[in-house]
């Protein structure tokens, strides 16, 4: 309760912001206020009253982020197919072996199962449902199935998938902030 939402410039007088270093590489700060003012006329909604548009809004941002995560996983398991396929050892394309076959269906199932419960919070969103269990549902899976399938990744590229210069790593750093 009491909670109000506030356009606040960000260069108001006393609003500091200081940049972050984030594992994804995003670009984040904090922001601290320090007795900043702002006028009456920058109070989003009723005063003291913004804690429902903030959980929808929250839902909605924690949804898409699911999402955004499920693209990673596809990207990664897309990649890593291309790379089984053409990644050859002992003779013969790594994918091949029925080793690196269980490791990219367990890829598949953990991404496909990401996507549709990223896909029935969105849904439930858009229609105007409640969401919220179906939302951490979707996050809590999301944020373990990533970290999974960016791991079975690198079980497949081996130490190569690792270098900055891979794109996979990008995935793996955004699955680990997640």
């Amino acid at each position: 309760d009491a909670i109000s939402l506030l356009l606040v410039p960000k260069d108001t007088a006393n609003v500091n912001l200081v940049p972050l270093v984030t594992t994804a590489g995003d670009k984040m700060f904090e922001v601290s206020f320090n007795c900043a003012a702002v006028p009456a006329d920058n109070v989003l909604g009723d005063l003291n009253k913004a804690w429902t548009a903030l959980d929808i809004a929250l839902q909605k941002a924690t949804a898409l982020k699911t999402l955004e995560m499920v693209g990673g996983m596809q990207a990664a398991l897309d990649m890593t197919l291309e790379y089984a396929k053409h990644r050859v050892a002992f003779g013969r394309p790594i994918g091949s072996f029925q080793a690196v076959h269980h490791h990219l269906a367990d890829m598949y199932r953990e991404t496909e199962t990401s996507r549709l419960l990223a896909y029935e919070a969105v849904w439930r969103l858009s229609q105007g449902l409640p969401a919220s269990r179906e939302v951490s549902l979707a996050k809590s899976r999301v944020n373990q199935a990533s970290g999974f399938v960016t791991r079975m990744a690198h079980q497949i590229y081996g130490g190569v998938g690792y270098y900055i210069e891979a794109p996979l790593e990008i995935y793996t750093r955004r699955s680990i902030a997640g």
